[in-house]
């Protein structure tokens, strides 16, 4: 798709001084005209940092991932005591303008410079002394601290381009008035950002998520290039090498788009959507401004479909569709979701940004600069899109009926289109090598009345075990921990040769229906024949059929697992699962098979308590003895 782009840049190219996306400091006037509801927003805010402290970043705190596996008190000093602060206070000198901010944004910029390191531990690990200048060679053990002598071990991992992305917009925004007080200052940030960004990324194709190396890429893709996109538009002051950045940026971006179906699924999930669509769509929108709209890729269907997924894996209000390493409950950015519904045409993302909209703002969270993850650039754009959104008022989500991704394999169903009343299904097929897999092919969740019902676990927060050969060995990146079938106890095996089979998908008013094999999903010791697992959602009937026809080698011994977010109760062949006094469903199933029911904790873990308080609940229905063959149903209905 960008093949004709990854020469002659420079051409069609804004020059560094002629880039004016946004207004500078200087501008007083844009800065003044901005809601002033959200101008005393972002001044308050940059209150709180005056006469800030800026941390330190121990050694010792640094190496906490290699010697016990935490990565959070390191990353919380960067993210949340660091980033964020800048941004904020450049972000409240900007809206008033009278010089109250700028020592403290110095200090800020200052601290930021003489960081050792802009990669975070946990990705202090991708060369080792025999592979220098970034020639692809997997994960290396994991380094205590940074090589900060050898330049060929300058590394760009997420947070490092994140990093300089937002020194970049410091230097664009504010750099005239910081030369005002020191003129070494913007000639640091400028020699970092060369040092840091620019150099490693012209001189290595070595690096795992630029794709030179073959085989897919994820989020990292267009996470990274949407940040060195910015850094270069900002703050590459040799007009030759930023064309070469821009080049070589879309040639990056090619690997991770030649990776998605033409359905725009993505296989990350709708939580890591925000850092891969969207992260796509802030590139291509860098690179629209820096040509003055002569590049524009955001009316092509494949971009739309990328843009549009995320409203079609929402389940209704807060909840989405958690496959992979997600979060069942997401706040995607709502600005930048309607700001690909204009610029794409998609009016369903128009109303699912201006309804999220609203939502954000009345929890006060719709202005907030987040120190993660956050693309500076989008931020940047959400500030000069609020007054536009806001007039949109109140409006509801879209809510799809029926949605049906062919190349990730997954489906969701409910009563009708626009409404979260009733059941709602989705369900999935795919392989057990996608990115940020969990062991979960043939998995499904169940919500009615917008509310969970049968869950996915999620995601804990992230350790050294997360992204390490022992991943498998967390509950809930195992199938037995999914809403899978349990075979003599065994459970289903990480690879991209571990997939679903004989994969059917139908739909109409009436029904939707997806069938698939999960032979191949388990160990050969399972002695699996076949296993055809099937979903139907009848909105005839008000109710969602789970299906499991099996014939395997030998007897073993069969469960089923359900985790559900309450304790559920039984009464001979049927399983309630109350969730409030408005919302009740039931599963019927054979009278053979006999509950098992264990508490999970997920008070232990943040991310876990976040979404499901302190325990969910892991249902086995076993059948009494082992068998060779069966057919059995689990049939859920809103009672």
């Amino acid at each position: 798709m960008f093949e004709a782009y990854t020469t002659g840049m420079q051409e069609k190219m804004l020059p560094l001084n002629q880039f004016k996306p946004f207004p500078k400091y200087e501008d007083r006037k844009a800065w003044q005209e901005l809601p002033e509801e959200f101008r005393a927003f972002l001044i308050q805010k940059g209150e709180e940092y005056l006469g800030y402290g800026w941390p330190t970043t121990l050694a010792s705190v640094y190496m906490d991932f290699c010697r016990n596996g935490n990565r959070t008190r390191y990353e919380q000093i960067i993210f949340n005591q660091r980033r964020l602060p800048l941004q904020y206070l450049v972000a409240a000198e900007c809206c008033e303008g009278k010089g109250r901010f700028i020592d403290d944004i110095i200090n800020g910029v200052w601290t930021t410079l003489d960081e050792a390191t802009w990669v975070i531990p946990a990705h202090n690990n991708q060369f080792s002394k025999e592979n220098k200048g970034g020639q692809f060679a997997g994960i290396d053990e994991v380094r205590p601290l940074p090589d900060t002598q050898d330049p060929d071990n300058m590394y760009i991992d997420l947070f490092a381009a994140e990093c300089g992305a937002v020194v970049s917009w410091v230097y664009y925004m504010i750099g005239d008035r910081l030369d005002q007080e020191a003129a070494q200052i913007t000639p640091r940030m400028l020699g970092e950002l060369e040092r840091r960004i620019f150099v490693p990324f012209l001189r290595n194709k070595g690096f795992g998520w630029m794709g030179y190396h073959g085989h897919p890429v994820n989020n990292w893709n267009p996470w990274i290039v949407s940040n060195i996109l910015t850094a270069a538009g900002f703050a590459c002051t040799n007009e030759a090498e930023r064309a070469q950045v821009v080049e070589k940026c879309l040639e990056c971006v090619e690997f991770f788009v030649k990776g998605y179906a033409f359905d725009g699924g993505c296989d990350e999930g709708p939580g890591y959507w925000n850092a891969a669509g969207a992260s796509l769509f802030d590139a291509l929108d860098v690179v629209c401004d820096l040509t003055d709209g002569k590049v524009d890729f955001c009316r092509e269907e494949l971009i739309r479909n990328i843009c549009s997924y995320i409203y079609k894996m929402h389940i209704s209000g807060k909840y989405f569709v958690d496959y992979a390493d997600a979060s069942p409950i997401i706040y995607p950015c709502a600005q930048v979701i309607y700001r690909m519904g204009k610029r794409t045409g998609d009016k369903n993302l128009v109303k699912m940004g201006a309804a999220a909209y609203q939502v954000q703002r009345s929890m006060g969270t719709v202005w907030e600069m987040n120190g993660c993850g956050c693309q500076i650039y989008r931020r940047m754009k959400t500030f000069f899109v609020d007054a536009q959104i806001a007039k949109e008022g109140k409006t509801d989500y879209p809510l799809v009926r029926d949605v049906w991704f062919e190349g990730i394999q997954v489906m969701a169903a409910r009563m009708e289109e626009g409404s979260d009343k009733g059941l709602y299904l989705s369900a999935k097929g795919g392989n057990n090598g996608e990115s940020h897999n969990h062991n979960d092919v043939g998995s499904f969740v169940l919500y009615c009345d917008g509310k969970p019902v049968v869950i996915d676990i999620g995601t804990g927060v992230y350790e050294k075990k997360t992204f390490s050969p022992q991943r498998y060995e967390i509950p809930q990146m195992q199938s037995l921990y999914h809403n899978l079938p349990m075979i003599g106890g065994e459970g289903q095996l990480p690879g991209v040769e571990y997939t679903a089979e004989d994969v059917s998908y139908s739909c109409d008013k009436t029904e939707a229906k997806l069938g698939l094999d999960l032979k191949k999903m388990y160990p050969e010791t399972a002695g699996i024949e076949t296993w055809r697992r099937g979903f139907t959602f009848d909105r005839k009937a008000k109710e969602v059929v789970v299906e499991d026809n099996f014939r395997l080698k030998e007897a073993r011994e069969i469960g089923f697992a359900l985790i559900t977010p309450v304790r559920p109760t039984f009464t001979n062949d049927t399983m309630t699962i109350t969730i409030d006094h408005d919302t009740k469903v039931t599963v019927t199933f054979d009278p053979s098979l006999q509950p098992e029911v264990e508490l999970f904790d997920t008070a232990h873990d943040a991310n876990l308590n976040r979404s499901w308080g302190e325990h969910v609940y892991r249902t086995v229905l076993k059948l009494p003895k082992a068998v060779d063959c069966g057919s059995f149903r689990l049939v859920f209905a809103k009672q």
